[in-house]
């Protein structure tokens, strides 16, 4: 179709610029030079990523893969994760990111809540060269109105009444970060889905801002127990939560090891659901934690591998994280079965590793 055909268009182009910078690299080069294109190959890769997870959203829509879960959720929480989310990309562009949660909680699904979040505050954040973004609740009888307003280049009037269609950019200008144009259909599919409320208010040259209204809540324990910052990893060897990793392919494997290494955890990376399964059985290693690829091999794969090191230990909750990039409703609808969160890959290591505290919280 126009739309794929368009959107591989532009994925090859951080593609083919990360091939030009990664043979760049030369050990020799002044260090000046040496920290610029890491910096680059790491805007690059953190566009990719973006593209990526477009195109898998508006995809899982499409799929009807969400399954919506209706719970309390903390606007303190959600928009902490935004700004911790944004925060450096703002300031990279001499941006103020302004949060007021007000101490409110809505009603809706905590992680389809915060892909709409994030997707205007990333679309405000672009598409803003100085001043300000905003993102603030205001409670209004039994709803709230969350915020996100923007001092940037604003949206022509002709434009507002198509800005949520799929709009994949097809300007011969277009900058290699500005990515498929497709996240607002994604926020609007998932406001559809949650049954919420958007609306779009703008006056070019001087900003936009985008009003989603969801229904109040009530905080319960859960809900409060979000207004606290996980706990990060212990420094102690003895203390650190012992994660079991289990990957095929061995770049993933090594590289993740290391990440969640640098993170403060203690990692036993294997390479197929034989070695994690004979580790744990054997008392070696009692992980408080799993996170597995989902297609690791004919005999096994990373569900039936978690089910496996669960019944290990019998007497111990075990998390387990499922990574995929297999958007099957096959896949989804098992994990949600075996209790089992499931993330689509790319994932963004900041995004990651506030999941591990989470599921290790």
């Amino acid at each position: 179709s126009r739309f794929l055909a368009t959107a591989s268009h532009d994925l090859r182009q951080p593609v083919h610029a990360l091939g030009m910078m990664a043979e760049m690299l030369d050990a020799d080069a002044p260090r000046e030079d040496i920290v610029s294109r890491f910096g680059a190959i790491r805007s690059c890769i953190s566009t990719l990523t973006d593209m990526l997870n477009e195109l898998l959203d508006l995809s899982s829509f499409d799929m009807g893969i969400h399954r919506v879960a209706p719970t309390t959720v903390s606007m303190a929480w959600l928009l902490r994760e935004a700004s911790d989310m944004f925060f450096a990309d703002a300031s990279a562009k001499g941006l103020q990111l302004l949060t007021d949660d007000a101490g409110l909680f809505v009603h809706s699904d905590k992680h389809l809540l915060r892909r709409i979040l994030f997707n205007l505050v990333s679309n405000a954040v672009k598409y803003t060269p100085r001043g300000t973004v905003s993102i603030t609740c205001r409670r209004d009888a039994h709803q709230v109105a969350v915020t996100v307003r923007d001092t940037g280049i604003g949206i022509a009037p002709e434009r507002l009444n198509f800005i949520f269609e799929d709009n994949i950019r097809l300007k011969p200008t277009q900058k290699l970060n500005e990515g498929l144009g497709i996240g607002l259909t994604v926020v609007r599919l998932a406001v559809d889905l949650l049954g919420h409320n958007i609306q779009v208010n703008s006056e070019p040259g001087l900003g936009t801002s985008f009003v989603l209204t969801l229904p109040v809540s009530e905080p319960d324990d859960i809900a409060l127990a979000g207004e606290v910052n996980p706990p990060a990893a212990s420094a102690g060897a003895a203390t650190q939560p012992c994660i079991v990793l289990v990957e095929d392919d061995s770049y993933a494997l090594k590289s993740m090891a290391e990440l969640l290494t640098s993170w403060g955890y203690r990692v036993v990376p294997c390479q197929s659901p034989a070695d994690a399964v004979a580790i744990v059985r054997s008392g070696g290693q009692v992980p408080d934690l799993v996170v597995s690829d989902m297609h690791l091999n004919e005999q096994m794969d990373g569900l039936a591998v978690i089910a496996e090191l669960r019944a290990c230990l019998p007497r111990r909750a075990l998390p387990a994280i499922l990574l995929t990039g297999d958007l099957s409703t096959q896949v989804s609808d098992e994990a949600v079965r075996a209790d089992v969160r499931i993330i689509f890959k790319p994932i963004r290591p900041s995004a990651l590793r506030d999941l591990v505290a989470s599921e290790l919280a």
